[in-house]
């Protein structure tokens, strides 16, 4: 199975790992509780140790790994997580692109072309985002 990996599906793996009160977890069971595939939780797990959010030690056979949540998962999760993340960076491109079409309008016609450009790029990123929401 190939599971999309969206904001939301971060957050739910992130409060279930921080609402976790075992030293291990079992990485086929929690993805089962989550309704993925446990490759899928696997690697989203990974990321959380690449972002500092846990550690996680050697596994136990093939499922269970030593877990340690740190603080800064506690902090992402009071701030809203991943989706309020995502919003944040689509209203700043939202942002970025009217200000820059607001500046278009005062620039001279030979940057108003490289304005355009900017502002098609810009509204392209944010197209995207919407896209893959």
């Amino acid at each position: 199975m190939n599971t999309l990996i969206t904001p939301e599906l971060k957050d739910k793996i992130l409060c279930q790992v921080i609402t976790f009160d075992k030293p291990t977890i079992n990485t086929e069971k929690a993805s089962k509780e989550i309704g993925i595939d446990c490759s899928t939780y696997d690697r989203i797990l990974q990321y959380f140790a690449r972002a500092g959010f846990i550690r996680l030690g050697k596994p136990y056979g093939d499922c269970d790994f030593p877990i340690q949540v740190e603080v800064e998962a506690h902090d992402y999760w009071h701030r809203g997580g991943f989706t309020v993340h995502e919003e944040i960076l689509k209203g700043n491109i939202e942002k970025l692109g009217l200000e820059l079409e607001l500046l278009s309008k005062e620039l001279s016609p030979d940057l108003l072309d490289k304005a355009q450009k900017i502002v098609t790029l810009a509204n392209t990123v944010l197209s995207a985002l919407n896209y893959m929401k």
